[in-house]
């Protein structure tokens, strides 16, 4: 009777349970799409990264500051976050490979229904990478979680890439600039056409081209900021060739006269028949080049300026002329090569060969030989890694205390130990205290031990730096320049730090230019860095920096001061002499004057003071006469030896340099 009435209640307990585990299937079946359809409208309603692109159309040179562009868009609420952009790095050398993981980041505003384009230029040096290497731009809210994610393919950059930038209205007419380009560097050879929307503002990141050709452009759309980084990419070894003609004040008249190699006076017409290419220049065939066109050419009129050299001219008139500006060169053409007779004439190919080849023949070489190098490294000066990294370790506290008090030390814990303690206990009769001695001479010594390290070590954030300032002849403003620091922060302890880097915002670690001279490689994880570009201003977030050790910054920022360093030499007899005048607002201390491969040593350089000089040529200072350069013949005269295998210099004696040499060309 009981086992009855309990099997009816099974059987409906059991079909109970068979009901609802269906109910439970149907409801989610029904309800799924609406779930993620919820879902799906999260992600579209609110910000995205609509595209990410790198370099100019995807075109860059690999170990420059390169810029990347993000468009965004926010069909949800008002959006306050960071555009975050993750720039993969090879694994320092060193026994524990220590990986490094850099962002660099900027803050943004996107209200409701924007759509916006970001410009975040990022050092890139993908050469260890490989053709499948990705850049992560990551979209992140206030709280640091990533909303939006897209990876940007790097492709097969080639480093031996000859890359020419065309600031022109017209674009479309550059078909034998194309052609020359072809003939000189074959499928290495590209030509990218910019605008004043996308000519960057910062020299370093122009870098990325060989050359730039200004050409019919209204050049009063570009900005100061651009055109000072125009000038200051010339100075630091870039190559602009301009072109005058009959629109040569909008084309020229905005540019910085210094930049010029003439001075405009109108416009005029060259004759049909007259010369338009440079002497001796051949054709493929070792040809003289037919260098007439039998049409009147529009030519803008001129004088050439001080300094100045004429390649080719009509009389007085210059046709193409040249100027060394710091280390580059400005090249000017006073017809405009894009325009009739000239655009349709057979030689013009030839006219842009002429002028590629002066600018760019290190170039050329290069890619007949096929020759991969890493300009980027190149022009980064990676020379002076080995020597600055080791020198900014000499300006931090001495990690080894005087062998005096380390011996010190070891005999008074030595005493203790021994004589002494066995002194106290037969004296005080204690045979018990041996064992406390010794305990607690082990625990004294430990901590004295520790306090000295700290001591020596320090016990708070110190930073050191060493700047290169490398000035241009100076103009009515002043003197125009580049800085590149060199910033090392040693930390005491262990954890994260913050660094606020004011007035730039090229800011890198030293080992993402070159790893080989990294001043932790030996130690082991992940080194992460967070750089947060500001307007004016860079936060660099160092992120599980091990205790007592160096995390090195590389910073480059252009630079303008009033006056500036002036010389009037002569050369007679392997002599030079002459007078050099500083009207810098601060004094040269320990100052050289270089001539080739001789060196004269004048002192303090006082503001607005003059000195007079005289350096022999021939002299036994040359490096040729004892196998040593000038830095290394400096150094000796100064009481410093050179250390072959760190690069730096030190103090044969007991005292520090005073000064830091200044070397003047």
């Amino acid at each position: 009777m009981l086992m009855l009435m309990i099997r009816p209640r099974h059987v409906l307990r059991s079909t109970i349970s068979i009901v609802a585990g269906i109910t439970i299937l149907l409801l989610s079946i029904l309800f799924a799409p609406a779930v993620s359809a919820r879902s799906t409208q999260h992600m579209v309603n609110g910000p995205t990264i609509l595209k990410a692109s790198i370099g100019f159309d995807g075109i860059y040179q690999d170990g420059n500051w390169t810029p990347i562009q993000i468009d965004l868009s926010n069909s949800g609420n008002d959006f306050t976050g960071k555009i975050s952009i993750n720039v993969p790095s090879a694994a320092i050398p060193g026994p524990n490979m220590m990986q490094r993981a850099n962002a660099y980041q900027e803050t943004i505003n996107l209200p409701p229904g924007a759509k916006k384009q970001v410009t975040l230029s990022v050092p890139v040096d993908l050469s260890f990478q490989g053709a499948n290497a990705q850049i992560s731009v990551d979209l992140l809210d206030e709280a640091g979680h990533r909303v939006a994610h897209q990876a940007i393919l790097s492709g097969n950059n080639n480093n031996n890439l000859t890359l020419i930038g065309i600031l022109s209205d017209t674009p479309n007419n550059f078909g034998q600039l194309n052609l020359s380009l072809s003939n000189l560097f074959s499928t290495s050879g590209q030509i990218k056409n910019l605008s004043a929307a996308t000519l960057p503002k910062q020299a370093q990141v122009l870098k990325n081209f060989d050359a730039i050709v200004l050409d019919n452009f209204t050049t009063s759309s570009l900005s100061q900021d651009q055109l000072g980084a125009l000038q200051s990419w010339v100075n630091q070894g870039g190559n602009l060739i301009v072109s005058g003609g009959p629109e040569w004040k909008r084309t020229l008249s905005s540019l910085p006269g210094s930049l010029l190699p003439v001075t405009i006076q109108g416009n005029g017409t060259l004759a049909a028949g007259k010369h338009l290419l440079p002497v001796n220049t051949l054709t493929k065939g070792d040809q003289p080049a037919k260098d007439t066109v039998n049409a009147t050419v529009p030519i803008s009129l001129a004088q050439t300026t001080p300094n100045s050299t004429t390649i080719l001219a009509d009389g007085k008139t210059p046709l193409i002329a040249q100027k060394t500006l710091g280390q580059g060169t400005v090249y000017y053409l006073a017809y405009d090569p894009t325009l009739e007779p000239l655009t349709s004439w057979q030689q013009t190919n030839q006219l842009w060969s002429s002028v590629l080849l002066r600018s760019l023949s290190d170039r050329v070489l290069t890619s007949a030989n096929n020759t991969n190098i890493n300009k980027g490294q190149m022009q980064s000066g990676m020379n002076y890694f080995p020597g600055m990294t080791a020198l900014l370790q000499t300006f931090f506290p001495n990690a080894y205390p005087s062998i005096w008090l380390i011996l010190v030390l070891l005999l008074s814990y030595v005493a203790i130990l021994g004589p002494i303690r066995l002194l106290l206990v037969r004296v005080l009769k204690r045979r018990s205290w041996t064992w406390r001695i010794v305990l607690s001479t082990i625990v004294v010594f430990t901590l004295l031990s520790y306090g000295l390290a700290l001591q020596q070590k320090g016990s708070s954030i110190i930073n050191s730096s060493i700047t290169l300032l490398q000035l241009n002849a100076p103009d009515k403003t002043g003197s125009s320049g580049h800085a590149t620091t060199w910033l090392g922060v040693f930390v005491p302890s262990q954890g994260d730090f913050q660094v606020h880097v004011p007035g730039t915002t090229l800011v890198q670690p030293v080992e993402q230019v070159n790893p080989m001279y990294s001043p932790y490689s030996q130690s082991s994880g992940t080194q992460n860095s967070i750089f947060t570009v500001g307007n004016n201003n860079t936060d660099v977030n160092l992120q599980g920096v091990d205790i007592w050790t160096t995390r090195s910054l590389l910073t480059q920022q252009d630079t303008h001061t009033t006056g500036g360093i002036t010389s009037q030499l002569q050369v007679q007899n392997n002599t030079v002499s002459g007078t050099v005048t500083s009207t810098l607002p601060y004094t040269l201390a320990d100052a050289f004057v270089l001539v080739g491969n001789s060196y004269v040593a004048i002192g303090d350089l006082q503001s607005n003071s003059t000195k007079q000089i005289t350096i022999n040529l021939t002299s036994k200072s040359s490096p040729s006469a004892n196998n040593l350069t000038i830095a290394d013949q400096i150094a000796n005269s100064r009481g410093l030896t050179s250390s072959p295998n760190d690069g730096y210099y030190a103090s044969n004696g007991s005292s520090q340099p005073r000064d830091t040499p200044i070397a003047m060309r």
